[in-house]
């Protein structure tokens, strides 16, 4: 999916060097070719419906890992509909091909792929770290030894959610104070602005949401990791 996700954005950046290269010609084929480049990217049939249907089916026991690859399935499929946007734009021939929903979907498709690149760092950490051991104590089997991980039919390590909730923290922290940065006032905020405010603090309820259901009392009893 992050190589997917990496073709997607070459795709867009070719499309856009044609655009700019067309100047005042027929623009109608690379407009046919961005609205396919949406539907490949969108939650219809694209991408985004591949991780959501992923994070929904296959990682039921790895709240944090689920709910991490909705929200990026969340920012594809936005990055589809701004794909969308700017090739509707383009019917105008006296607009230039450099509009605001093309540099915003550049924007949402390269924060996809750090967020899968984040996903698959850690899973690589986590795992290799196992294995390590493993081999340390001379190749022996029991519980863990092979370093399950989501790749491989295993458990997600508890730490490795812990290790990712971190960063979404750290990523809502760095949102938040871009926001403040961006409006010192919050008496004079937009509707736009206050959109915002109100998904960067449903944003943060949603890390402590996650970080009490991994600390919560196994069903059967004994705390979780």
């Amino acid at each position: 999916m992050k190589e997917r996700q990496a073709a997607l954005i070459a795709e867009r950046e070719r499309i856009q060097r044609e655009l700019l290269h067309l100047g005042s010609g027929n623009r109608r084929p690379l407009r046919i070719s961005l609205g396919r480049l949406a539907d490949n990217q969108g939650a219809k049939a694209g991408l985004a419906k591949d991780l959501s249907d992923l994070a929904k089916k296959k990682l039921e026991g790895a709240p944090v890992f689920a709910r991490l690859l909705q929200k990026t399935a969340d920012v594809m499929d936005e990055a589809g509909q701004r794909l969308l946007e700017h090739r509707d734009l383009l019917q105008d021939k006296d607009l230039k091909p450099e509009t605001e929903a093309v540099a915003e979907a550049e924007r949402l498709q390269k924060d996809a792929l750090t967020r899968l690149e984040n996903v698959l760092q850690t899973l690589k950490e986590e795992q290799n770290a196992p294995l390590a051991a493993r081999n340390n104590d001379g190749g022996g089997g029991g519980e863990g030894g092979g370093g399950a991980g989501a790749g491989d039919g295993g458990e997600i390590p508890p730490l490795a959610q812990l290790k990712l909730l971190r960063q979404m923290q750290a990523d809502v922290n760095k949102h938040t104070e871009e926001f403040r940065k961006a409006h010192p006032d919050p008496d004079k905020l937009d509707d736009k602005s206050k959109a915002e405010l109100r998904k960067l603090r449903r944003e943060q309820q949603e890390v402590a949401e996650l970080l009490d259901e991994l600390l919560e009392p196994e069903p059967g009893g004994g705390d979780k990791p």
